[in-house]
C-alpha cells in the first residue's frame, strides 16, 4: 500500500550558466506505506 499527498517541490534551475529563480510547484507525492520504525507527521499550522 503507499500513500499520496499533496506536497510543495521546489525545482532549481536548469542551467547553471544561465540562472534562474527556483520554482516552487504543487504536486502529488506518493511513497511506500511506513514501516514500525518510521512516523507519519502533519503540520499543525502552515502556509
Amino acid at each position: 500500500m503507499s500513500v499520496t499527498t499533496d506536497a510543495w517541490v521546489l525545482y532549481a534551475g536548469k542551467d547553471p550558466k544561465n540562472p534562474q529563480p527556483a520554482t516552487l510547484e504543487r504536486e502529488p507525492f506518493t511513497f511506500d506505506n511506513i514501516t514500525d520504525q518510521e512516523v507519519l507527521v502533519e503540520s499543525l499550522y502552515g502556509c
